[in-house]
C-alpha cells in the first residue's frame, strides 16, 4: 500500500508427492541391489568396450589383494595385467561369442594374479547392456566371484579319484 505495507502475495503450489515417491522407490531399489551384490561377495565391473574404460567396486580389487584407491586408473589393461596369460585367449573368444550374439552372456573361469604373487580363480559373468549407433557393444556389466577354494577342492577330489582308480587297478 502507500505505506509500503504488504497487502497480499502471489505464489504457486506444486504437488511433488508423486515425484518424491518415485525418487524414494528408485533409492530403495538401489539400496536393495547394493545389498544383494554385497551379500554375494561379488566384485563388480563395468566396461566400455569401445574406449577400454573400466570401473570396479572395492570387492573386485580385494579379490586380487588391492584396494580400489591403489589403482590410479582402471582400464581393460588393468584386467589384462592381472589375467593369467594362458586364460586370455579363451576369455577373448568367449567375449567375441557374446558380442556376436552367440551366447546370452559372457561366462568364464580364469586366473588372476593376486598382489601376494599367487593365482586366484575367478568366475566372471557379464552382459552387454548398450550398443553404439553402429550396433557394436558399448557398455558391458558383470561380476567376479572368487572361486579359488572350489578349484582347490576340485583338484583335491580329482587327485583322490586318480589314487582310488590306481589302487583299484593294482588290487584288481
Amino acid at each position: 500500500d502507500s505505506d509500503e505495507g504488504i497487502t497480499g502475495y502471489v505464489g504457486s503450489v506444486e504437488d511433488t508427492t508423486e515425484r518424491l515417491q518415485s525418487r524414494r522407490a528408485i533409492d530403495d531399489e538401489r539400496e536393495r541391489q547394493a545389498a544383494i551384490i554385497q551379500g554375494t561377495g561379488a566384485g563388480t565391473w563395468e566396461w566400455n568396450v569401445q574406449t577400454g574404460e573400466m570401473h570396479f567396486n572395492e570387492r573386485w580389487a580385494e579379490i586380487v589383494g588391492f584396494t580400489l584407491d591403489e589403482f590410479s586408473t582402471t582400464t581393460i589393461q588393468t584386467w589384462a595385467d592381472l589375467a593369467h596369460p594362458d586364460d586370455i585367449t579363451r576369455s577373448s573368444a568367449l567375449f567375441q561369442a557374446h558380442f556376436a550374439g552367440e551366447t546370452p552372456y559372457y561366462e568364464c573361469e580364469s586366473r588372476m594374479r593376486h598382489r601376494g604373487g599367487h593365482w586366484v580363480w575367478v568366475y566372471t559373468r557379464g552382459k552387454v547392456l548398450t550398443h553404439n549407433t553402429e550396433g557394436q557393444p558399448e557398455w558391458m556389466f558383470g561380476t567376479h566371484l572368487d572361486i579359488t577354494l572350489r578349484k582347490v577342492q576340485e583338484d583335491w577330489l580329482r587327485k583322490s579319484e586318480e589314487l582310488l582308480n590306481h589302487t583299484g587297478a593294482l588290487a584288481q
